[in-house]
């Protein structure tokens, strides 16, 4: 189980990784194709994906309250609306957007007891504890996303 400590710093390297990565790319960059699979989604469709992710931690929340069933299917729809919804924002826009989420999320984060952060939920690839999904989700996960975007431009990733 990860510590708030943990958590607080794998959110913090997302952050700083997404801001790197997404604050420097030209418009051109931005609508470059990253992912081929299911129509591909654009540099700045998972921007907005990346930006679009509070529902998804306000559902981690309840499901662990025990106020919300399972999130075990529809994902790949959950992630899309949320796209949608976004595409027409600016790449600033977004990245403002992804800030405020996510530094958000360590606030809630810190207030969030042991026993909240204990609680095993089910998502659509298994059961974990809520400390778990928040680390990935909440950084790990805007990390890889980033990586793809470097990959996909030719950029090198930070630090290489």
């Amino acid at each position: 189980m990860a510590t708030k400590q943990e958590i607080i710093e794998s959110i913090n390297a997302g952050i700083g990784r997404v801001e790197q990565t997404f604050g420097s790319l030209s418009d051109e960059q931005l609508e470059q194709k990253v992912h081929d699979a299911d129509g591909g989604w654009t540099a700045k469709q998972i921007l907005a994906h990346l930006a679009g992710r509070q529902g998804s931690y306000d559902a981690i929340v309840a499901m662990a309250q025990g106020s919300a069933p399972p999130f075990t299917s529809g994902v790949d729809d959950w992630n899309q609306q949320a796209v949608d919804q976004r595409i027409g924002m600016s790449r600033d826009e977004l990245l403002n957007e992804f800030r405020q989420v996510h530094q958000g999320l360590i606030e809630r984060v810190r207030g969030m007891d042991d026993g909240l952060l204990s609680a095993i939920i089910e998502l659509p690839r298994g059961s974990a504890a809520v400390s778990d999904v928040l680390a990935g989700s909440g950084g790990r996960h805007s990390i890889t996303h980033s990586g793809e975007v470097e990959a996909a431009l030719g950029l090198s990733a930070p630090g290489e």
